[in-house]
């Protein structure tokens, strides 16, 4: 071993620089104990923060495999991997906040607004009235209505009543003196018949009073079937028909004060008024919005998914929905059954629980977090661990050997299916027991010897620690500084011992 790979040389004292050659051959003996020791220490710092936690996270275990202790072999670290069949993959999905409901309050017949009690922000209560419009010839003509209702109230109850006694009394009086004028008329026609038969009448005489007859008895039977009428009361038909009558201006009066109802704009429900078109004054237009409101009770989240996970996504189910980096509890309401042409993804309607307008705002923007479990068949290895192949693959160090000084390294080619933080899911040409090299592989070279050192718990305390390296440009240490851009492609770190590597297998 030379001087340059000594990280630390005791520096020479005045006194020794004046001694002879025998000081200096002490010298040169200490140096060398003191770049046997740093060599030492170098190592044993290698192995305690060469990513341990990384293959502990992994839930792998991790042994040594020893070669003869040949000191040109480097040290790795190495892990066993195991096959699984599934992983859960984290998704995101971008959505908007949505009222639950929202209405543009409009009136339905043209009039003057006459007044207006809301404004734009205003919270308004369920029933409560926002604008009004004249309503002036709605309540004459209700008047007008009112009194032909009452006159028809008047002839049903005429009818239902029936006629008067007088009246009966006198019809009755009329029919007795018909009758008698029937009866004398009847005599008279008789005598006038036997005096034509005794040549003691002409026969003009006895047609004359049996014409008399006649017309004295039909008179009779007409004023009979007036007394009938009188004393039955009056027809159910007649009765009907005035009911009707009566109803037809019932429905006229309703219909006149369902106009004056809908002469003012009233809030539907619970809301907040987000825009107001009109003042007094205005002529209001039939259908024109008048006032834009939005239910300040229930706020609803609006996400599109792909189909495929939209019908894993079941009615009912709580996910966790994302807003201003906050995490709410959102269910499932219903997932609209139709796909959108320009994105090509179902929506998924979600309602926050206990979430008001007063915490978040209608329209900001939501997450949707969404896990996914996906099907696979790979291993999990640390991002450390691989490294760029070929022809668009990736590749590991495998460890191959038994273990003694023909423990070297083997390539294989892996394909890169996701990465999580500081692990990756591959699978290739990969077995379930493999051992690989876990971190530090541009340090090394397929079918390059390596060894494993042993694990040790024996730390001497009381040996001084390596020296710290030195701070960067920005202030931060090495082991400080935020992990670079992913780009899956290792590179060298300054924190680890630098070792000599072994000459490659011919």
């Amino acid at each position: 071993m030379n001087e340059q790979e000594a990280p630390y040389r005791a520096p020479l004292t005045t006194a020794g620089r004046r001694r002879g050659g025998g000081i200096q051959v002490a010298l040169a003996t200490m140096l060398l104990v003191a770049v046997a020791i740093g060599a030492g220490l170098a190592a044993s710092s290698m192995r305690r923060s060469d990513h341990p936690a990384t293959d502990r996270s992994l839930g792998e275990s991790s042994r040594p495999h020893t070669a003869g202790g040949n000191a040109s072999t480097l040290p790795v670290e190495t892990m066993q991997v195991q096959r699984v069949e599934s992983y859960a993959r984290e998704r995101t999905f971008t959505g908007i906040i949505k009222p639950a409901r929202q209405s543009e309050l409009s009136f339905e017949r043209q009039g003057e607004v006459v007044e207006v009690s809301a404004d734009l922000g205003d919270r308004v209560e369920k029933g409560q009235p926002l604008a009004r419009i004249g309503d002036r010839r709605l309540k004459v003509k209700r008047l007008g209505l009112e009194a032909q209702h009452r006159e028809a109230l008047a002839v049903l109850a005429e009818l239902e009543a029936g006629p008067r006694k007088e009246s009966i009394a006198a019809q009755r009086a009329t029919v007795q003196d018909l009758a008698a004028q029937a009866d004398a008329a009847d005599q008279m026609a008789k005598r006038r018949q036997r005096l034509l038969l005794a040549s003691a009448s002409s026969r003009e005489e006895a047609e004359q009073a049996a014409f008399s007859l006649t017309a004295v008895e039909a008179r009779l039977q007409s004023a009979q079937k007036v007394l009938d009428e009188l004393t039955a009361g009056t027809r159910q038909e007649r009765l009907d028909a005035q009911k009707a009558i009566v109803a037809q201006f019932d429905a006229s009066i309703q219909d006149v004060d369902i106009e004056i109802e809908k002469s003012q704009i009233v809030a539907p429900y619970d809301a907040f008024v987000t825009e107001r078109s009109v003042d007094e004054g205005s002529i209001a237009q039939p259908g024109s919005t008048i006032f834009r409101i939005i239910e300040d009770t229930s706020l609803e989240v609006w996400v599109g998914v792909p189909a495929a996970i939209a019908a894993s996504i079941q009615t009912g189910e709580t996910l966790p929905v994302i807003v201003r980096k906050q995490s709410f509890d959102a269910t499932v309401r219903s997932r609209i059954a139709d796909l959108d042409h320009q994105t090509l993804t179902q929506t998924i309607v979600l309602t926050l629980d206990n979430v008001s307008p007063q915490q978040i705002v209608p329209g900001e923007v939501a997450r949707l977090a969404f896990t996914q479990e996906i099907p696979v068949d790979g291993f999990w290895i640390p991002l450390a661990a691989i490294s760029r192949g070929g022809q668009g693959l990736w590749s590991v160090l495998a460890v191959v050997g038994d273990g003694d000084e023909t423990t070297t390294t083997e390539r294989r080619d892996v394909e890169l299916i996701e990465t999580q933080g500081e692990r990756a899911l591959v699978r290739g040409t990969l077995e379930t027991g493999d051992w690989i090299v876990s971190s530090g592989t541009h340090r090394l070279t397929t079918k390059q010897a390596i060894r494993v050192p042993e694990p040790t718990d024996d730390v001497d305390e009381s040996a001084p620690l390596p020296a710290t390296e030195p701070a960067s440009q920005d202030g931060m240490s090495p082991a400080e500084k935020p992990p670079e851009p992913l780009d899956l492609v290792p590179t060298p770190r300054s924190d680890r011992p630098i070792a000599s590597l072994a000459p490659t297998a011919s």
